[in-house]
């Protein structure tokens, strides 16, 4: 059976290694801009299973396609991508002394070549509370560029986890793929 990710990110398929060793990327390149959800468990559900039914839908035979989406949110207000280097000072700016959400929205989706297709989706929530950031960093910290093409603008391994205090809950979820809740499910499948 073709394991396949419909990814591009590169953490990710880092993350996806601890689960398979042996398995395709394919970018599922379905238009995000369309879904407009305000509930951030439903939005990452709906994203990651269309990245998922967009990647099934143009392979065929026996496959599991794995899609995933992830946002971040303060108060259920999502934080997307940002925009440019005054979208990304805004979003890391209202940070400073909360805690923020990171959901995490899977899809699997496999047909073992019987031509029955089973479909599994869930999310997962942790939290990450940072410190009091001051002006000064997040004007460093927009120097590195590293919030381009990232959602919320940071990542806890990038220079801005200095900024983390504590994270309650999946590191790897944090990273963009809880590893441990999407092994359990295709364990559960026997599809590991």
């Amino acid at each position: 059976m073709r394991i396949i990710l419909a990814s591009k990110s590169p953490d990710r398929k880092k993350l996806f290694k601890t689960i398979y060793d042996d398995f395709e990327v394919i970018d599922s390149k379905f238009d995000e801009s369309a879904i407009k959800i305000n509930s951030p468990k439903k939005l990452v559900e709906t994203l990651a299973t269309g990245k998922c039914e967009a990647v099934f839908n143009s392979t065929q035979d026996a496959r599991c396609v794995i899609g995933v989406d992830t946002v971040v949110c303060i108060d259920n207000y999502i934080f997307g991508k940002p925009k440019d280097a005054s979208d990304a000072k805004r979003m890391v700016k209202s940070y400073s002394g909360k805690t923020n959400k990171i959901v995490t929205g899977v899809c699997i989706k496999y047909d073992r070549g019987d031509g029955i297709e089973t479909k599994i989706v869930f999310s997962n929530t942790s939290k990450i509370k940072f410190r009091k950031i001051y002006d000064d960093e997040i004007e460093k910290f927009l120097e590195t560029k590293e919030y381009e093409n990232i959602a919320g603008a940071c990542t806890i391994e990038g220079s801005a986890g200095k900024f983390m205090d504590k994270i309650i809950g999946s590191y790897h979820s944090v990273l963009g793929l809880p590893t441990s809740q999407l092994y359990e499910v295709l364990r559960e499948e026997n599809l590991v």
